[in-house]
């Protein structure tokens, strides 16, 4: 397995033509993340603590 050259994709990144997401969409983002995560629950499929860390 070949290792990854982390500079030439940070490169390849930071040319990357997107729009930074403003306070609102951060917090949308954040109250669908909660809604996902207590629908994992009642389903019985809970996040692992390493799950989680991710």
């Amino acid at each position: 397995m070949s290792a990854l050259d982390i500079e030439a994709i940070r490169v390849e990144v930071r040319v990357l033509d997107y729009e930074r997401g403003s306070s609102a969409d951060a917090a949308m983002w954040r109250e669908d993340d909660a809604d996902a995560r207590a629908n994992l629950a009642i389903e019985g499929m809970a996040l692992t603590p390493a799950d989680d860390a991710l």
